[in-house]
């Protein structure tokens, strides 16, 4: 079992990864309009926390500090779009790549090596490798939301993250 505390209310949902003392959550608003008793459960000691929105920072800043604002984007693919073949160098990857991932993750101080080892483990997590060497990957957090997109510099621009995104 993963180390997670998973307190709900009115849809929406606050996850605390455990593991790290409850210093990296994320909040996952049901909307402006839901209950606001779970912002009482959101925690205030020094931290890492992610939300997904922006109306909820009116509730939260007054007890919190904002560190930085990193922009996360929500897609949505219509029903009638066709997307390509799979590209056939997308794989599963495992545990073996996690210390390689932590290392050229582009944003790894906002992650541990434990948690990209149990997200990986947890899956799904693919990648796409190349000369036995692991050039680009992707996998979901733990609330199921796609995360750690990552195409090495040198192979950039050429339509790999969109592959792992559509794979994924």
């Amino acid at each position: 079992a993963l180390p997670i505390y998973l307190p709900s209310v009115d849809l929406s949902v606050l996850i605390t990864d455990k593991s790290t003392e409850g210093k990296f959550s994320v909040f996952v608003p049901s909307g402006p309009s839901g209950n606001k008793d779970i912002f009482a459960k959101i925690p205030t000691q020094p931290g890492e926390l992610f939300i997904i929105d922006d109306w909820p920072l009116e509730y939260i800043l007054p007890n919190q500090q904002l560190s930085r604002d990193l922009d996360c984007y929500q897609l949505h693919l219509p029903d009638d779009v066709v997307l390509p073949e799979d590209d056939a160098r997308i794989c599963d990857i495992g545990i073996e790549h996690a210390a390689y991932i932590y290392t050229n993750y582009d944003s790894h101080e906002f992650t541990t090596q434990d948690y990209i080892d149990r997200q990986i483990q947890s899956g799904p997590a693919i990648g796409i490798i190349e000369n036995e060497r692991l050039i680009a990957w992707a996998m979901t957090h733990e609330e199921g939301s796609m995360g750690f997109l990552t195409v090495l510099p040198e192979y950039r621009r050429q339509g790999l993250g969109a592959r792992l995104t559509t794979a994924l």
